[in-house]
């Protein structure tokens, strides 16, 4: 028996302009939408918008889950006539690239202020009236063009939250619950939750290239409980490049006065982050990946540096031996088959497919292991980049 899981990386391309525009209005806004869709690839949204959903409506926000976007719902009102899009909340997540966020049904929102259809401008309502956006996709705050994200803050949103770079699916999951478990309280900025969330080791490390736009260092909560919000103010820190090639040797010895007797030679170092850069160093067993290890944070302001020690309080020796004991580790890995990814690529119109990676992958939370494949697929218009997680049963050898 084998079980497949899917980790996705979505994105679009189209070409689309708008005018920047910034609003300032009094509000007093107590109201949340969070929207993710099935697409039926073998990628949704679903549960990230559901935990989000429930998160807001516990913090006693009029809430409403849009699962099965329509352009009649999109652009419905709450109870207050508060448009769902100008809530005082607002969470997207999907399909995504710099320009725009699609979901089904022809329900696509991009970077301008107007609509055609169920082709939704990001722009088309009161962006004034929102507190906090989240557009959790592929590229949606990518450096160098006029991305949504900025489009959002532009036309007035007073914080908006984007990913820099590709977004997997998968370690995203993990990340938004930690992020929501953080921001439930009503008690912290949202860029101090997406740096706890960061402080964990991923699968895919580049969940933390998230990027924040507008006022990410004020408290949302208090925002949203205002009588006014003043104007928006271009506060957005800039994207320092990182000074690895000249500070790996500096991060090295910081890593090892924190850890005694550690060998650097079980560790791969990933680089990542925009608002603090994230030093991840990965555990490795064998050549077997986990979700183990150590993070170095440096504050990309004072170069600062705080350490977190993400080993679960397990030795070497002892994630060694889990890990033998999770199944027969010394077996080939495993291939996808290629039937599978023929039906995926037909299905969703791409006209070919390559695998990018392959190797094995140990969670630390379901003590188990699996085999990862890393496949691209494309077509004209879009690519989709999914790494596919394949259960090893002991069973099977």
């Amino acid at each position: 028996m084998k079980k497949i899981l899917k980790y996705g990386l979505i994105f679009l391309s189209s070409i689309l302009f708008f005018n920047s525009i910034i609003y300032a209005e009094a509000f007093n806004n107590k109201t949340a939408l969070s929207v993710g869709v099935d697409y039926g690839d073998g990628t949704s949204g679903v549960d990230h918008a559901t935990n989000s959903y429930n998160t807001y409506k516990n913090m006693g926000l009029t809430s409403k889950l849009i699962t099965n976007t329509t352009e009649s719902n999109m652009t419905g009102s709450h109870n207050s006539s508060t448009h769902y899009l100008e809530s005082g909340i607002v969470y997207l997540v999907g399909h995504a690239s710099y320009m725009s966020m699609t979901f089904i049904n022809g329900v696509d929102i991009d970077r301008t202020n107007s609509n055609f259809g169920a082709n939704l401008g990001i722009g088309m309502y009161d962006n004034s009236r929102i507190a906090f956006m989240t557009l959790a996709g592929c590229n949606t705050a990518e450096d160098g063009v006029n991305n949504i994200a900025k489009a959002a803050y532009d036309y007035g949103t007073n914080i908006v939250l984007g990913w820099k770079t590709d977004l997997n699916i998968g370690s995203y999951k993990n990340w938004n619950k930690r992020f929501n478990e953080i921001i439930k309280d009503k008690k912290t900025s949202v860029l101090d939750a997406a740096k706890s969330a960061s402080d964990h080791i991923y699968l895919s490390n580049t969940v933390k290239n998230y990027k924040f736009y507008g006022q990410y260092n004020k408290n949302p909560w208090k925002l949203l409980n205002s009588t006014t919000i003043a104007m928006n103010k271009k506060i957005e820190m800039k994207n320092k490049n990182n000074i690895v090639n000249t500070d790996v040797n500096k991060i090295n010895s910081f890593l090892k006065d924190n850890v005694d007797n550690i060998n650097l030679n079980n560790f791969k170092l990933e680089i990542n982050g925009v608002h603090e850069t994230y030093y991840d160093f990965v555990l490795y067993v064998n050549n077997i990946r986990t979700n183990l290890g150590y993070t170095i944070i440096e504050n990309n302001t004072d170069h600062n540096l705080r350490f977190v020690d993400n080993m679960n309080n397990l030795s070497y020796n002892e994630i060694v031996n889990l890990i033998k004991n999770s199944s027969n580790t010394n077996n080939n890995i495993k291939s996808i088959d290629s039937n599978y990814l023929e039906n995926i690529k037909k299905a969703n119109n791409f006209d070919h497919y390559t695998i990018l990676s392959t190797g094995k992958y140990f969670d630390i939370l379901t003590r188990k292991l699996y085999t990862t494949t890393e496949v691209k697929f494309t077509n004209n218009i879009e690519s989709i980049i999914t790494t596919y997680l394949e259960e090893i049963y002991e069973k099977e050898f």
